[in-house]
C-alpha cells in the first residue's frame, strides 16, 4: 500500500497518544476527524471506539483523502469520508446519516503533506506554481496575488503577517505580475 508521502516513509501524527488520551475515545463511540489527513489520528480513534464505533473524517483535500481512504480501508462501513470543511459538519452529519459525533478533533497545523511536494504550491524547499488550494476548486494564490495593487499587498503583509519587509516585497512581487 503507498502512503501519503508518495512511497516514503509513512506520515507519523503528530502528538498521538497525547491526542488519543485526552480524546479518551471509548467503545461505540461515533467521532469525527474533521482534519482527517493521512488518517493516522483516525485509525488510532478507531482502534479505541472498535468493534463498532464509527468515525467520519473530513477534509478540504482530496489528495489527502485518497492517503485515509488507503489507511482506513480495513475499517470498512465504521468510517464515512467526505470533502469539505468544518463548517459543513452539520450538513454532511444529515447527509451522511451520521450520529452526532462524542468527540471531534481538528489538526489546525501545517500539513507536511502540502509542504513536501512542491507541485502545491505550499513548498519552502522546492520551486512550484504559486497555488496554495486545497483541492482544485477556489482561486490560487496566484489569482489573489495578481488582483492586489503593491500597497493593497503591503498592508496584508504588514497587518496579517506582521512582516518588517512588507514594502520591499511587496514591491517586487509587483514588479513581476
Amino acid at each position: 500500500m503507498s502512503d501519503a508521502s508518495g512511497g516514503r516513509e509513512p506520515h507519523v501524527p503528530v502528538m498521538l497518544d497525547e491526542v488519543v488520551r485526552m480524546l479518551a475515545p471509548e467503545p461505540g463511540e461515533p467521532a469525527a476527524d474533521l482534519t482527517v489527513g493521512a488518517g493516522g489520528h483516525a485509525r488510532a480513534i478507531l482502534e479505541r471506539t472498535g468493534p463498532d464505533g464509527r468515525l467520519l473524517g473530513m477534509d478540504r483535500d482530496p489528495t489527502a483523502l485518497r492517503a485515509a481512504r488507503g489507511v482506513l480501508e480495513a475499517f470498512g462501513a465504521r468510517v464515512v469520508l467526505r470533502e469539505g470543511a468544518s463548517e459543513t459538519l452539520r450538513e454532511v452529519l444529515r447527509e451522511a446519516a451520521f450520529p452526532p459525533p462524542a468527540m471531534i478533533l481538528l489538526d489546525l497545523g501545517v500539513s507536511s503533506m502540502q509542504l513536501d511536494d512542491p507541485a502545491r504550491g505550499f513548498s519552502f524547499r522546492g520551486d512550484g506554481p504559486l497555488d496554495m488550494r486545497m483541492g482544485a476548486r477556489g482561486r490560487t494564490a496566484r489569482d489573489v496575488l495578481g488582483a492586489l495593487d503593491a500597497d493593497a499587498l503591503e498592508r496584508a503583509l504588514r497587518e496579517l503577517a506582521d512582516e518588517p519587509f512588507a514594502r520591499k516585497i511587496a514591491r517586487a512581487v509587483a514588479a513581476r505580475h
